[in-house]
């Protein structure tokens, strides 16, 4: 991972320390977003625990992009390369000019290959057109049991994301407002969404629909998708949920996250 992300000098890379859900005494509630009022209950489930700290880590990341004032960001989680070769789209995202989020990573690309226009939007897809398309290709409005081209994942990952500060401060109102957390994938997904864009498609997957309306916001994000990632999940890489293993020995892994300023985009050869 490392040496990826040093590839790209054109970018300020920093290392997010890991929220460790499965830490001796931890409690979700001392490791808030600021302006998230505390009161949650700690799970005791692995599972659980895995997801709240690595929803926790990425708020963690959301945070330090607004508080030290940067434009906007690429958010890795630690289990994924960079492709030096598509940096460039970086510049491409700037020029978008007023953006919430885009997500960059694999899972998402293959998401976006649902749209049977996906080459009409450009090489950025709006995430409404991407949800639009679901309804039509997606067996029982749901994403287990899809085949385009080979099983898709089942959730639309968010391993690899480009946020502005002004997306950052939305989703950490989102978070503050609905109390929810969730499967991390899920959570992003949802909440770029926003309630008006669901309910003007109620045939869409229903998982989605369900969290959407629990995190409570009216308007989507404007939230788009690339074309072709820029980053992806090495091979049999750990899932961002899983933090502990049951095997002898195995001890538990730690995601840390990566965060990127991309103010100096342009300033090399990205």
């Amino acid at each position: 991972m490392e040496r990826s992300v040093r590839a790209v000098p054109a970018l300020d890379f920093r290392r997010v320390d890991a929220v460790d859900g499965h830490a001796p005494g931890f409690d979700m509630n001392d490791h808030l977003p600021r302006g998230v009022p505390p009161g949650f209950k700690t799970p005791t489930a692995t599972g659980e625990l895995g997801r709240v700290g690595c929803f926790l880590s990425h708020a963690r990341a959301w945070e330090i992009l607004v508080s030290e004032g940067h434009e906007m960001a690429l958010i890795l989680e630690d289990d994924v390369w960079i492709d030096p070769g598509e940096a460039a789209m970086l510049n491409q995202i700037r020029s978008l000019g007023a953006f919430d989020l885009v997500f960059v990573n694999r899972r998402m690309v293959k998401h976006r290959q649902l749209l049977a226009e996906a080459d009409t939007f450009g090489f950025f897809a709006p995430l409404d057109e991407v949800y639009r398309a679901f309804p039509k290709v997606l067996s029982k409005s749901d994403f287990d049991v899809v085949v385009y081209g080979g099983k898709l994942p089942r959730a639309p990952g968010g391993d690899a994301y480009v946020l502005s500060r002004a997306g950052a401060r939305a989703l950490l109102e989102t978070f503050a407002g609905s109390r929810m957390i969730t499967h991390v994938d899920r959570w992003l997904f949802a909440a770029s969404l926003g309630i008006a864009t669901v309910e003007q498609m109620p045939y869409g997957p229903r998982r989605y629909a369900e969290l959407a309306r629990k995190l409570g916001r009216d308007a989507p994000l404007a939230a788009y998708v690339a074309q072709r990632p820029l980053a992806m999940q090495k091979s049999g890489a750990v899932g961002g949920s899983i933090r502990k293993t049951g095997a002898p020995g195995a001890g538990r892994r730690v995601f840390g996250h990566w965060l990127a300023a991309v103010r100096r985009l342009g300033q090399g050869k990205a």
